[in-house]
C-alpha cells in the first residue's frame, strides 16, 4: 500500500552556546536535519535574528508516525561533540577529523537521477530558475562527490537530468492554502493514476509551493519546524511490481515566514540551497521513510547524525556553472575527506 506508515523516534536537540548536546544511542531511526532549523518549541532557530542568549541546552523525545525523512526537525541528532555551533548563523559546523561515519546499508540509491520539478500554480515563484538550477546541479561537480563515495556495487551513481517540468493549473490543487503531506501523498497519487506523471526507479518529484501555503507534516508546520523534506511512497501495486517507489520533496516558498530561517542568502539562494540539500540525500538515501531501524531500506546514513546533507546543515557554498553564474548549494559529508565539502578541493 502506498504511504506505509512506520514509528520512528526523533531526538529534538537544542545547542548549548558553545557546543552540540550530545544523547545517548536511539535504537530506531532518527530522522536528522534537513536545511535549517528554524524556531519551534525545543527547536533552535538558524536565523540572525533570533538572540543566542535565549538557547538553552535541552533535549525533548517524541515519537512521530511518518512515511516522510522529515526536515529540520533537530539541528543533529545525537550530534558528536566533533561540532559546534557557529552562534553567528546558527547552523552547525562539524570539526576537520570528526568520528561521522555515513555507512551503506543496503537500501536503493538512485543511479542517474531523472528531476520532474513540479510547480503547484502560477503564483510558484522563480519556475524557471528552479528549473536552471536543477539543470546545473545535476550534471556539476557536486554530483562527483555522490559518484565517488556513495556508489555501490550494485549501483554507480552518475549525473542527471531535468526530465519534464509540471505546472498545475487545476484549482483544486492551486486554491489550497494549507497542504499535509498526507495531501501530498494523495495529490501525487491522483497524478500516477490519470497517467500525468509515470515515474520510474530514477524518478524525482520535488514540489514547490506559492507564498503563503502552509505545508505540515505529522503536527509540525513548515517555516516553524522544518525547511523542506523528502519521502517515500509505496507504489508497487499501482505499478503491478515494475516500479517500486515514487520519491518526492516538499519545498516551501522561502519568502514570508520562511525569509531568514533556511540561510544567509536570498530567499532564492536559499531555496537552491535547501534545494541540494533534498536532492543529494534522495540520491543517496531515497527510502528512508519506509526504514524503522538502522537497515534496509536505509542506504547511506550515520546512524547518530543523519544522511550526508544532514551532518552538514546550513552550512552553504556558491558554485560556478560554465557561463560564469554562481548558484548557491548545501555542503554534504565526505566520508574520505571527513568534512563537509560542496566539491573537491582540487576543482
Amino acid at each position: 500500500m502506498p504511504g506505509t506508515r512506520r514509528a520512528v523516534v526523533l531526538l529534538f536537540l537544542v545547542a548549548s552556546l558553545c557546543a552540540i548536546t550530545t544523547a545517548a544511542p536511539l535504537a530506531t531511526v532518527t530522522h536528522a536535519t534537513h536545511s535549517a532549523s528554524i524556531s519551534g518549541q525545543g527547536i533552535l532557530r538558524r536565523a540572525k535574528s533570533y538572540s543566542p542568549t535565549s538557547l538553552a541546552t535541552a533535549t525533548v523525545a517524541q515519537t512521530v508516525t511518518t512515511t516522510t525523512d522529515a526536515a529540520s526537525f533537530i539541528l543533529a541528532s545525537n550530534a558528536s561533540t566533533n561540532a559546534t555551533l557557529d552562534l553567528k548563523n546558527m547552523a552547525l559546523v562539524v570539526n576537520s577529523g570528526s568520528a561521522y561515519s555515513v555507512l551503506y546499508y543496503g537500501g536503493p540509491v538512485i543511479a542517474k537521477v531523472e528531476v520532474n520539478p513540479i510547480f503547484l500554480g502560477k503564483a510558484v515563484l522563480n519556475q524557471s530558475s528552479i528549473t536552471a538550477f536543477y539543470k546545473f546541479l545535476v550534471k556539476s561537480s557536486h554530483m562527483d562527490i555522490l559518484t565517488k563515495e556513495y556508489s555501490t556495487n550494485s549501483t554507480k551513481i552518475g549525473y542527471g537530468s531535468v526530465k519534464s517540468t509540471r505546472l498545475e493549473t487545476n484549482k483544486t490543487y492551486t486554491n489550497r492554502q494549507q497542504f499535509d503531506d498526507t495531501d501530498v501523498q494523495a495529490y501525487l497519487l491522483s497524478l500516477l493514476k490519470a497517467n500525468a506523471i509515470k515515474p520510474n526507479k530514477n524518478s524525482y518529484y520535488p514540489i514547490y509551493f506559492p507564498p503563503g501555503v502552509v505545508l505540515t507534516q505529522k503536527g509540525v508546520q513548515s517555516c516553524v519546524s522544518f525547511c523542506a523534506f523528502h519521502g517515500t511512497m509505496d507504489i508497487s501495486v499501482q505499478t503491478k511490481g515494475k516500479v517500486l517507489y515514487l520519491y518526492y520533496a516538499v519545498f516551501p516558498d522561502q519568502t514570508g515566514k520562511c525569509n531568514g530561517g533556511c540561510g544567509n542568502g536570498t530567499p532564492f539562494e536559499n531555496l537552491c540551497s535547501v534545494s541540494s540539500h533534498e536532492l543529494t540525500e534522495a540520491i543517496t538515501d531515497p527510502a528512508v521513510s519506509l526504514a524503522s531501524r538502522v537497515e534496509a531500506p536505509l542506504a547511506w546514513y550515520d546512524a547518530t547524525s543523519g544522511e550526508i546533507a544532514d551532518i552538514c546543515n546550513a552550512q552553504q557554498a556558491n558554485m560556478t556553472d560554465k557561463n560564469g553564474k554562481k548558484w548557491v548549494v548545501q555542503k554534504i559529508w565526505s566520508n574520505s575527506l571527513k568534512q563537509c565539502i560542496a566539491q573537491y578541493p582540487s576543482v
